[in-house]
């Protein structure tokens, strides 16, 4: 039993490289891709998404809840 737990939670697990980068690039990247940096975010690079913007830093570590890309997303302007 413990080991078909465990593949369901390997199934489960996410990938920063196939889930989420692409994920933003879709939805943030014609604004905040390689080429448009709109408040001067770039989402297109890991550095560029720890640097933040003209906002401030969009993300804090350990604390989604306090990081300004949670914000937007849960307030629905993304």
């Amino acid at each position: 039993m413990l080991c078909c737990h465990t593949r369901l939670l390997a199934a489960d697990e996410v990938s920063y490289q196939t889930d989420i980068h692409p994920l933003l690039l879709k939805k943030c990247g014609e604004c905040h891709g390689e080429t448009t940096r709109k408040a001067d975010l770039s989402l297109a690079t890991a550095t560029g998404i720890a640097k933040g913007g003209e906002s401030g830093e969009l993300i804090v570590p350990r604390e989604p809840d306090k990081s300004l890309l949670y914000e937007k997303i849960i307030s629905g302007e993304m």
